[in-house]
């Protein structure tokens, strides 16, 4: 039997008959900054134009993703973003979303809207909720919905178009970044 999981915690809650099948545990550590810099780096060269970027505007975004690659490149996506909208060619620290996101591990409830989301690609706010409803052993009231999905958001995880009763939220795929950026 082979589970992959990314707390230790979860192999805690097994019962024990799916414990006692378990021989070894193995644990991977995580990337460190240097590492992330260079994974980051690679998917920066091929997303966005040549000078368009610093080395100090990857290792701060690298730094603020705390070893999370997806995060990372999501930050640096929404980070060109903001300098292409602003009609900069170069992007600056000043670019750089403020990270409202002090812990990065996700809550159950933000995991089972981001698989929801991975499904449909994209859906209405009053449907992904409903979902939500549907699949959350424990599901939260609107308002919680609507800060979970807030903070997903922030996070570079999904994006929100529209406004109040037309909003619709996108799961952000990894790929994403791949798109050719003024940066």
């Amino acid at each position: 039997m082979v589970i992959v999981s990314d707390k230790q915690e979860n192999y805690l809650r097994l019962d024990p008959f799916a414990k006692s099948s378990i021989t070894n545990l193995v644990a991977i550590p995580g990337y460190t900054l240097e590492q992330v810099v260079a994974i980051v780096s690679d998917r920066a060269k091929e997303a966005l134009k040549e000078w368009s970027y610093t080395d100090a505007v990857i290792k701060k975004v690298c730094e603020q993703s705390k070893g999370n690659i997806v995060l990372a490149i999501n930050i640096l996506k929404t980070t060109a973003l903001t300098a292409e909208n602003a009609n900069k060619t170069k992007i600056d620290e000043t670019d750089i979303p403020e990270s409202d996101c002090p812990q990065l591990e996700l809550s159950q409830d933000e995991r089972v809207l981001l698989k929801v989301l991975q499904e449909w690609k994209s859906l209405p706010s009053a449907r992904l909720y409903a979902f939500y409803r549907e699949r959350a052993k424990y599901p939260k009231e609107e308002r919680s919905f609507r800060n979970y999905m807030r903070d997903l958001c922030a996070r570079g995880l999904a994006k929100a178009i529209g406004d109040k009763n037309g909003r619709m939220y996108e799961i952000v795929e990894q790929g994403d970044s791949n798109s050719q950026s003024n940066g």
